[in-house]
Parts: structure tokens; sequence; C-alpha cells
């Protein structure tokens, strides 16, 4: 460190000035020698510790020296190591500060003009060294240099700021989605954006803050549209998304909201629409409820179920009409008694207490002459009649009855044995001995036998409607029914409800009352549990016959069909086997396929071969002077039938077929029988085809046929296959053109090129002819 610091000082001194320091007390005999022991030290590292004590003695030996030295010489070489230290320090922390200025100065308009992070990083690097150098210009001694340096520092902040005004200037929000900008509506549509919230000092409005949801919102009012009220029952009142209002309120002075689907004003009073709050949403539901059960008339309820009072707000839910008597009515909304058409008054607790007052004798005895009331329902000690509990439709009757009224037969065929209000009877009944049951409109005692009327229960009027529909049956002739959709027998008495005949034939007839037949005149037979055995059993039999024979006539119906279906689809692929062989197993490569049909690779058609096969055959039977089906049979039959698939090619290759002599000579191949094989793929080159030229290639290269150059003769087929539109071909002829240019490089161009590989191709032809 101090042989540093000596030799850091010594450059910034001036030369004179150096080696009088030298001269004066440096001893520089003592640091070359220091040095030559500092490089024999380390020509010794990694020999353990002979290296850690030569460290050790330099360090000792510097130490010592540095002592020997006079107090101002040590201060003065410690004072140039520390300015040394000091001036490296602050180089880098000016470097360190400047290149992260610039990087911050050009990752805020990477930001806002969303630029490629490649691109920002080599933008901040010019952005960097320009700092450096105008920052170096400004601490020039030269004048003209520090104005530069300084107007171009300026300037550089100035278009900062200018750039992110222009990039934000449209922008609503930043990278991390907080607002930017909020607005200020206006009534005649415009939609104004300021830069900072608070207080619109034009307006005097809030400036609320730009959310992704009122953003499409506010285009929509600047595209001219306005709130519209909102009827629904039950709107959405947030963005299930992000929680942000999605409605508008306005609330009237009486208290009443209204709510709107866009903010802007309110069409009547002009004032500015809210935002909806969820205490906003309670309290319009509140009101909701309060109009939606307001909306309905009062019915009549049932005071010891119904709740007189809201549990909540103490509020009265029950109103109330009392009748010159002191009897209440209790109604479930505010309205108009049906009766009287007074208003209805809301309970009260006082109210309340006197109705529960006035039912404490909860029951009535009914005698001969009046009535009497009991608190407790059950038999009445002193009549021996029983005290019957009291209702308030029970009690409407009983006042009838008080004021001298008396039951009387009710004759109506369909009368009305309950009060609709509250569900009490509103009628009653007796029975005699016989079980006739006779219907009073009044509680009472029963004219014939004086025995007290009882209210009529479900079961009695059950019970009594069947006897009415028995009474009517009985005096209508009987009507012929279905057995399969009637009850044979009562399911209380057991009595039959069918009466049946017979006739000559053994078929039956069912009817619903006793009678005559009417064609014959003969009685009919109340219906017995033998008879319907007897009928169902003859019933399933005919209906297993009449189901035989359907499915008979419906087999025979489908066999039909199918026959018919199979004979139609046998005729169509008849008359397009042609067309299907083609699509099936067309070579790609065969020159004499139909041009709009693209041919079957040998991989693909293994899968489907035995299709292929099929329809070839039926396009073969229908065509068979055709070649072509003939070799598309065989190309699918090689997968099954390789033997006779080349019988086949055999055959084709002596009617000179192109495309057979590719697979005729693979086959050959497979037999190891190399010369039959080029013989078969010379013949088929020279026929034109392209399969034939790629396989009599691979064998040139294989060094299989022998040729002068195999790679201009393997080009040659390559080239002309490609010509031919073998895809395959296609492909390696550009490898091998690749090839063949390595190996003629001396040409002058690539169009002499393939002339020459043209001629060779002739040439090549000619001698796999001789």
């Amino acid at each position: 460190m101090l042989v540093l610091g000596f030799r850091a000082g010594a450059n910034l001194l001036p030369r004179p000035a150096a080696c009088e320091l030298a001269l004066k007390g440096y001893h520089a005999g003592w640091a070359r020698a220091a040095l030559a022991q500092s490089k024999a030290a380390s020509n010794k590292i990694g020999r353990g510790p002979s290296v850690r004590n030569a460290f050790n003695r330099l360090k000792q030996k510097l130490t010592e020296t540095f002592g020997t030295l006079n107090k101002s010489n040590q201060i003065l070489i410690i004072a140039v190591c520390a300015i040394l230290v000091l001036f490296v320090f602050l180089w880098l922390v000016d470097k360190l500060f400047v290149y992260f200025l610039a990087k911050s100065y050009v990752s805020e308009i990477a930001d806002v003009f969303n630029l490629n992070t490649h691109l920002a990083a080599a933008v901040s690097f010019a952005i960097f060294m320009m700092f450096v150098y105008l920052l170096s210009l400004s601490f020039s001694f030269a004048r003209k240099s520090r104005i530069i340096g300084v107007l171009g520092l300026a300037a550089m902040v100035i278009i900062h700021s200018l750039l992110l005004w222009q990039g934000t200037q449209n922008q609503f929000f930043d990278r991390s989605g907080r607002a930017i900008k909020c607005y200020i509506l206006s009534r005649d549509g415009v939609v104004r954006y300021m830069e900072r919230a608070g207080i619109d000092p034009i307006t005097g409005r809030q400036c609320q803050d730009v959310t992704p949801e009122l953003l499409e919102r506010l285009q929509e009012y600047a595209r001219g549209r306005r709130p519209e009220l909102i009827l629904e029952d039950e709107p959405v009142f947030f963005d299930q998304r992000t929680g942000e209002p999605i409605i508008w309120f306005w609330r009237a002075k009486s208290g009443d909201i209204e709510l709107f689907n866009l903010m802007g004003f309110h069409p009547e009073s002009g004032e500015e629409l809210r935002p909806i709050t969820s205490a906003v949403v309670a309290e319009w539901k509140q009101q909701w409820l309060w109009k939606e059960r307001h909306r309905h008339p009062p019915n009549r309820v049932d005071p010891l179920t119904y709740a007189f009072f809201d549990p909540k707000t103490g509020e009265a839910r029950v109103w109330y009409w009392r009748s010159p008597d002191g009897e209440y009515e209790f109604y479930d909304n505010p309205g108009f008694q049906p009766s009287t058409g007074e208003a209805l008054i809301p309970a009260t607790k006082a109210v309340l207490e006197s109705w529960k007052r006035g039912t404490e004798k909860r029951c009535y005895v009914i005698t001969r002459d009046s009535v009497t009331y009991g608190s407790k329902p059950g038999i009445d000690p002193a009549t021996g009649h029983e005290c019957r509990s009291l209702t308030p439709g029970v009690l409407e009757k009983v006042r009838e009855y008080e004021k001298g009224n008396r039951p009387n037969r009710v004759t109506a065929t369909e009368p009305i044995f309950f009060d609709v209000r509250n569900g009490d009877p509103a009628i009653w009944s007796s029975k005699d001995a016989a079980g006739k049951i006779s219907l009073f409109d009044l509680m009472g005692f029963d004219p014939e036998t004086g025995e007290e009327l009882l209210p009529v229960t479900p079961k009695m009027v059950a019970e009594w409607k069947t006897q009415e529909e028995e009474g009517r049956r009985k005096q209508r002739p009987p009507q012929q029914v279905d057995p399969k959709k009637i009850i044979f027998f009562d399911p209380a008495t057991g009595k039959p409800l069918v009466w049946f005949w017979r006739g000559p034939e053994g078929e039956y007839e069912f009817y619903d009352n006793a009678g005559f037949h009417p064609r014959t005149g003969e009685p009919l037979t109340p219906i017995t549990k033998g008879v319907i055995r007897a009928w169902k059993q003859e019933a399933a039999d005919a209906e297993m016959r009449r189901q035989q024979v359907e499915r008979e006539q419906r087999e025979r119906t489908e066999r039909q069909e199918r026959e018919q279906q199979e004979s139609s689809a046998r005729q169509q692929r008849e008359a397009q086997a042609g067309v299907m062989c083609d699509q099936a197993a067309a070579n790609p490569s065969d020159p004499r396929k139909p041009t709009d049909t693209p041919g079957v690779s040998y991989e693909a058609l293994k899968d489907h071969s035995a299709e292929a096969l099929e329809v070839c055959q039926l396009a073969i039977e229908k065509f068979p002077d055709e070649l072509r089906y003939k070799y598309q049979h065989a190309r699918a039959l090689g997968f099954s039938e390789p033997e006779r698939a080349m019988a086949i090619f055999k055959q084709l290759v002596r009617n000179k077929y192109p495309a057979a002599f590719d697979n005729l000579g693979s086959l050959l191949l497979r037999r190891r029988d190399y010369a039959g094989a080029i013989s078969i793929f010379k013949e088929g080159v020279q026929l034109g085809d392209p399969d034939s030229m790629v396989s009599l290639a691979d064998l040139v290269e294989r060094g299989y046929v022998p040729v002068a150059n195999p790679a201009a003769a393997k080009f040659a087929l390559l080239s002309r296959a490609a010509q031919l539109g073998h895809q395959g071909a296609q492909r390696a002829m550009e490898q091998q053109k690749i090839e063949l240019q390595q190996q003629q490089q001396g040409r002058a161009s690539q169009e002499q090129q393939e002339q020459m590989m043209m001629q060779l191709f002739g040439t090549i032809l000619r001698g796999f002819g001789r």
C-alpha cells in the first residue's frame, strides 16, 4: 500500500518534485529491495506456510521502514494515500450516480411509451454517456464548454418532462393501475379530465378519480348517452369483479331514493347523481320492501298468529277496525274496511290488550233459546252440551243466533264450507240413522231429530260430496267407461262402482251405473273380483296376440327397409367405386391419377388398407379394363398378401403402367434381388415414374448402381422427379444441389449447372437404357 501510495503521489506531483522527494527520504534503493522481495514472495505462492512467512516479513519490514521516517514524511505519505482513495471513491460514486440517474431517466419514459426492455436498456446507456459528457463539460475550465454542459443538462431535464407530458396526456392510469386523472361532468355532456384531485375551481365540484369501470361509462356519457331510471326489483349495484359501484342514485327531499344506470344529472331536479354505497343500498331495499308491502290491498289476518309490531323498528305491522258491537278486525296493510269503507287504524299496544281482554271467553254453548259463553272448551257442566271454541269467524254466526236467526237447510249443489277469510266453518251438518248428511247455514239443532248441529270438517265435506255424487250417479243412465281409467270398488265401503255386460263372442263392456244394455236391453251386472280376473286374463292374451302381430309386422317392415337401404348403399358404392378407390388408395406420385385427387401416402394407406381393398375391388368389377384401379388394389393388398400384390404388379409392369414399377422394384428389394429391382427402376424411369427415379437415386447413392459421377446422377434423377411433382424429391433435390455445387465450384452460374444436369440426366438415362 505504501509503495502504491508513493507511486500515485509521484505521478500526481510534477516530475522535479517527485525526484526531490525520492532523494530526500523515500529510499529508492529500499523500495527496489522491497519490490524484489514481493516478487520473490509471489513466485512462492502455493508453497504453503513459506508464502505467509514472506508476506509477514514484508509487512514487518514496511512497518519498520515507515517507522524510521520523520514525522513530516509519514504525514505526507498518509495524506497522499488518503487523497488517492478519496479520489477513486468519488469517481466511482459519481459514475454510479450518473448511471442510475440515466437509468431512472429512461425508465419513466419507457413505462409511459411502453418501450421494449432491450430498447430501453440501449437508450439508458446512450443517455448515461450523454450525461457523463455534459457533466464533464459543466466542470470544464473553458467558459464555453461549461455553458454547453449546463444548457445540455437543462435541455435533457426539460425534454424528459415534455416527453412524460406527451405520453400521459391521453392516459388515465399508470403501470401499477393507479389513477392519474380525475373527472368533472358538465350538463352539456362534456367530460373534463384533470390531473389533480380536489375541488374544480371552475365548477366548484369534486374532481373524482377515474377507475377502469367508470372510464367505460364516462366514454358513453361523452358520446351522448344519459342516465336512465332503473325500475328493476333486484338490480346489480356493484361490479362483481372489482367491487366498484355501477349504479348512481338521487335522494329526494322526502327521502325517497331513485336509481340510475349512469353518472350524470337528475332529469327533473338537475342535481348531480352520486355513486351508490352499501348504506344507500340497504336504505333503498328497506324503502322498496315498504312500497312492495303497501302495494296490495289489506288482507285480514289472525291476531293469534300474526306479529303486531316490527321486531327491529317497533312500528305497527297491523291495522284494525272495530265494529259497533266492539268486535275487532285486523288487517296487514293500511286501507279501508271492505264492508263499511271506514279507514283502518294502526294497532297499538292498548288496542292489543283490549282485544285480548275481549277474547277471554274462548268457547260457546248453544241452547234452544240463546247462547252461553265459557272460558274453557269442553263439556259444559250446567247444560251437558259441549262448549265449542270461539273464533272470529264463528263469533259472527253466534251473534246471528243470539239475534234470533235459526239454521236453514242448504240446497246449493256447491256450497262454501269454510270462511275464505279465516278458514272457520261456515256450514253445520247432521247425519240421520241411514247415514245421510244434511247441511245447514247456521249452528243450532236439527228440526227433524232435535240433535245439535255440528260444524263441518274436511272429512265430513268429503263424505257429503261422495254421497251427493252417488245420488247423482243413480239418477243418470249408465255410461260406458274405459276399465283402464276407473276404480272398480269404493275404497271406503268396498261396494262395486262398475257394472258390466258380456257379448256372445266374449267381449266385455263396462258401465258406471246400474241399468240395461242400450242395444240388447239385457240388465247390467255388478262387477266382481272373478269377472275382473277373467277380463284381465283375456285382455292380457289379446294384448299378447296383438303385440305379436305388431312385432312381426315391425320386423318385416324393418327387414324390408334394411334390405332397401343396403341395396341403395350398394348401388351408390358401385356408382362411386372408382372415385372412392382413388380417394382411398391413389399414389400421390402416380402420373395417371386424377389431378383433383391428392392421393394417400404409403404410411397412411396402411391404417385403412381393408377399406381400400373393398372399394377398389368394386371399382375393378365395375371397370375391369382400368389399370389404375388394379394398381391401387394391389397397392393396398401389399400389406396383407404381398405375393398376390407382386403378381398384380408384374402384370401391370408388362402393361407398362408407370407407377407399378416402383412398387414391384420395392418388393424385389425386400427379397434382396438388387439386379432385378434396378432393372425395374430403370424401366420405370424411362416411363416417367417419379417414384422409380427417387428409388434409383437412393440405390445410386448407396453404390448399388455404378455410375461415373454418383452425385450428379442422383441430382439428375431427383431433379426430374421434382419436376414431375414428387414432394420428397423436391426436398432432397435442394440438399443434393448443394452437394453438387460444392463439387462443381468452377461453373459459371446456376443456370449452366442445371443445363448441364439435364444433359447429364439424358446421358444417364441412355446409359440406363443400355
